[in-house]
């Protein structure tokens, strides 16, 4: 693509278009981007692409964009997303992987290309150019278009064979995009306004090229979650009467959560307790039975019935001698021998009382009974667990999500006057003790990166927390998908202050910068001083009052902020950062 192109189409475009260099530094914008982004075309080229969209929480998507196609270096065909612009109404934005031809034509770079596509009012389109106007544009635009076909045609003859087929792939891109254009000519226009304003002014400011030492980090982006999660399900069934939470809320170790109606619960609960009652009762008489008045009052009646045996034994051997002599009557001696006869049968119940009375104490019925009361014992513990879970309570503390099954199913947090039955998902508790941010780097990151290396996290919706975390794991195998090939990796943030506790919420962004080493005694430069001129990177020297001079430098490792000039440039000289007045 050759600049005489890019400057045809950026002049002639209606919608605002942005390139962006691999080092994330603004190439080129036409004046239709200047309008929509609220800058001014000077305000815009060579700044960094952080300091452009980073700071806009409603545009993270396209910040991730940029930021994984800069590190990881990954090409778009196309990509469409939502822009919210700060001038207009919500924008269409398409970002693509473009080929531009360095200056030796020896080797070729591969910006992000922005086309920011501003919407069309039926009140305010502009009126369409002539037919003949029109076709003239069409003739040199596709005379244009084959020209970068010959462009292309003369790289292929230098590069490699993934090279020629990034280049092919760029051009074809590109050739769409005019596509686009040449197909919508009511919205070209020769003069775009330059409706900037002019309060938003560029001026430089003088700073100078100094020593550092300018840690060296992985910049990488994922969502806050939690360490450990646990989820609850239902032990007893019945419709919910009180809910104490709402999703979000951060909650402590045995906090209630909900109370089920307990009436028929509480019934069973009495009725089991009697029945468990009345068998620990007969169980403890039986384990000491030998010893219980039962068995003593047999073993007595059976005593007194043998010694009453024993005395009318006695008696009769006496009557029966009276009897023989003629002493007493055979009366009497009949009436002694019926006593006798009847202590004798008396006796002999008292016997078979006595075993029957132990029979009741056996050890076989003892050990029936102990198994009875086993089992009632059960019985009780499982409805007083049934009827203890009806009020459910936290059993750790952290943050209260929607329950999440085993295969990663969401489902909805039940609300009063639904019924829970039992196995139903409750709730899911993240435990807010430690966080971890599951991320991802390319092959060329992945190499530096170790366990335990220390991270720094930061976010957009906590701007004055900076959280310390670790490593903790990064995979042995990439993760391969259509586009692109990658590591995952997960950082913990172990210790939580109580203060980041309350204020962080799951699935908040995050940026984790991982600290690999330090760059020590190299010349650094804020990153806004350095820009791209004709295919080379340069600095202003000089001061405001004074005409700057144009050096080419040779620039490095970027944290950011502050970029490392590895030549050009010596600790002291006064270089040119331009800013926003």
């Amino acid at each position: 693509m050759k600049s005489d192109l890019l400057e045809s189409v950026f002049n002639h475009c209606d919608d605002g278009l942005l390139t962006l260099s691999r080092d994330g530094i603004v190439l080129s914008a036409n004046p239709m981007c200047s309008e929509l982004l609220g800058l001014a075309p000077e305000a815009l080229k060579g700044q960094s692409y952080s300091w452009l969209f980073f700071h806009e929480t409603e545009n993270q998507e396209l910040s991730q964009l940029i930021n994984d196609g800069l590190k990881k270096e990954i090409t778009y065909q196309l990509k469409e997303i939502q822009y919210s612009s700060p001038q207009t109404t919500t924008l269409r934005l398409l970002v693509s992987t473009v080929l531009v031809p360095s200056a030796g034509a020896a080797a070729a770079e591969s910006p992000l290309l922005l086309v920011f596509i501003k919407p069309v009012e039926d009140g305010n389109r502009t009126a369409p150019v002539s037919s003949g106007r029109v076709g003239q544009d069409v003739q040199q635009l596709a005379a244009q278009v084959a020209a970068m076909e010959k462009q292309n045609r003369l790289l292929w003859t230098r590069r490699t064979k993934k090279d020629l087929l990034y280049a092919l792939l760029a051009g074809l891109v590109f050739s769409l995009i005019l596509l686009i254009i040449l197909t919508t000519q009511s919205r070209l226009t020769i003069f775009p306004k330059n409706t900037v304003s002019e309060e938003q002014k560029i001026i430089r400011k003088t700073v100078e090229a100094r020593l550092d030492t300018l840690p060296r980090l992985i910049h990488v982006a994922g969502l806050l979650e939690p360490y450990s999660k646990v989820t609850l399900t239902a032990q007893t069934s019945g419709p919910i009467v009180k809910m104490n939470f709402t999703q979000g809320d951060f909650v402590e170790k045995g906090h209630i959560l909900y109370q089920l109606d307990t009436k028929e619960l509480a019934k069973s609960v009495r009725t089991a307790r009697v029945a468990y009652i009345e068998l620990l009762e007969n169980y403890n008489q039986l384990k000491d039975w030998q010893s219980s008045l039962e068995v003593m009052q047999a073993k007595r009646s059976l005593e007194l019935a043998k010694i009453a045996e024993s005395n009318e034994k006695k008696k009769l051997e006496e009557t029966k001698k009276l009897y023989e002599k003629g002493i007493i009557p055979r009366v009497e001696f009949d009436q002694a021998n019926t006593t006798y006869k009847k202590t004798g049968y008396d006796f002999e119940n008292a016997k078979q009382q006595l075993e029957t009375t132990l029979e009741k104490g056996s050890p076989e019925r003892i050990e029936v009974l102990k198994l009875k009361l086993f089992n009632a014992k059960e019985e009780l513990d499982e409805i007083e667990a049934r009827y203890e879970a009806s009020v459910i309570r936290a059993p750790v503390a952290g943050m209260i999500m929607a329950p999440e099954a085993s295969d990663g199913r969401r489902e909805t947090i039940k609300k009063e006057g639904d019924l829970f039955k039992e196995g139903d998902l409750i709730v899911t508790i993240g435990a807010t003790e430690a966080f971890i941010i599951n991320t991802q780097v390319g092959e060329l990151s992945a190499r530096d990166i170790q366990v335990g290396q220390t991270v720094q996290v930061t976010g957009l919706s906590f701007p004055n927390l900076v959280l310390q975390g670790r490593v903790d794991w990064i995979a042995a195998t990439a993760t391969i998908s259509e586009d692109e090939t990658y590591y995952p990796v997960r950082i913990s943030i172990p210790d939580m202050p109580a203060e980041a506790r309350s204020k962080l919420r799951f699935g908040m962004q995050a940026e984790a910068a991982i600290r690999l080493s330090s760059l020590e005694g190299v010349v650094t430069v804020p990153i806004e001083a350095v820009s791209r001129m004709n295919g080379k990177d340069v600095v202003m020297i000089g001061k405001e009052s004074e005409e700057p001079a144009i050096r080419a430098v040779r620039p490095g490792y970027c944290d950011g902020s502050r970029i490392v000039i590895e030549s050009g440039l010596q600790p002291g000289e006064p270089v040119l950062v331009p800013t926003l007045r």
